[in-house]
C-alpha cells in the first residue's frame, strides 16, 4: 500500500437563516479560510440555506467562483 492524495469534492452548506444574521461575517470568513486550506484540484459546490435552498455554484476548482459565492450568500437569494 502507498499513501495517495486524490482530489475530492466538497459541498459547503452555509446557514444564512435569520438566526445567523448577527454573525454571518464570521461564517463567511471561516468558510473562506476552509476553502483556502483545500488542495487546488479539490472541487467545491456552495449552497446557502435559509427558508429555502439556493445553489450558489456547482462543483468547480475555480476558487474565485467559490469565494464569490461565499461573499454574496445573504439569505435572500439572487
Amino acid at each position: 500500500f502507498e499513501p495517495s492524495v486524490a482530489p475530492f469534492s466538497v459541498v459547503m452548506l452555509l446557514d444564512m437563516s435569520g438566526s445567523t444574521k448577527s454573525f454571518r461575517q464570521n461564517i463567511q470568513l471561516a468558510a473562506a479560510r476552509f476553502i483556502e486550506a483545500l488542495a487546488p484540484d479539490d472541487r467545491v459546490a456552495v449552497i446557502e440555506f435559509y427558508n429555502k435552498v439556493n445553489l450558489r455554484n456547482d462543483f468547480t476548482t475555480d476558487r474565485r467562483v467559490v469565494l464569490r459565492s461565499i461573499a454574496v450568500a445573504n439569505g435572500q437569494g439572487d
